[in-house]
């Protein structure tokens, strides 16, 4: 007569949390980054040749079109001052030599701001689909049940053969 009861297994929420979360970075942040950092690349030319602003075309066309995800440093130290001293982020109360320059200067920042986005939750994706299922497993301790009710099943049968 075995006296051990094997428990139900219950479901690991935590691991089930960290699945769904990472899911849902992918969907709403890594996903639309792919499309939005592009469009702003392209308006960003588009508005500078329209108002005959300097644009070191060999880098936008080299860099930015084939390897945005690879060289983000590089794209932005050649682009971060081509608007000469207006400021990075754009202020509303700083004198801008045309008024549609501000715009232009939140499109730049925002083009820069999701290159890198995009490049920062490219690399976290790529590590953490690199990441063995054993090790999460280990993390959030999805089948240490299993191993602990195999070991007590393995005690009981060699007590049972001990009995014999």
């Amino acid at each position: 007569m075995a006296t051990h009861t094997t428990a139900r297994k219950q479901p690991n929420y935590l691991a089930m949390t960290f699945t769904i979360c990472f899911v849902c970075f992918i969907i709403l942040i890594q996903f639309p980054l792919i499309f939005i950092t592009p469009i702003l690349e392209y308006k960003k030319i588009i508005l500078f040749k329209e108002y005959n602003l300097p644009i070191n075309e060999n880098v936008e066309y080299s860099v930015a079109t084939s390897l945005w995800i690879i060289v983000p440093i590089v794209y932005t130290y050649k682009t971060i001052g081509e608007l000469g001293d207006v400021p990075i982020f754009c202020p509303s109360n700083y004198k801008y030599s045309f008024p549609r320059l501000q715009f232009i200067c939140q499109i730049r920042i925002s083009n820069i701001i999701c290159m890198w986005l995009m490049f920062i939750s490219t690399i976290l994706a790529t590590f953490a689909m690199h990441i063995p299922e054993s090790k999460y497993n280990e993390w959030f301790g999805f089948g240490i049940e299993d191993n602990d009710s195999e070991k007590s099943e393995k005690v009981d049968k060699e007590s049972k053969n001990i009995k014999k």
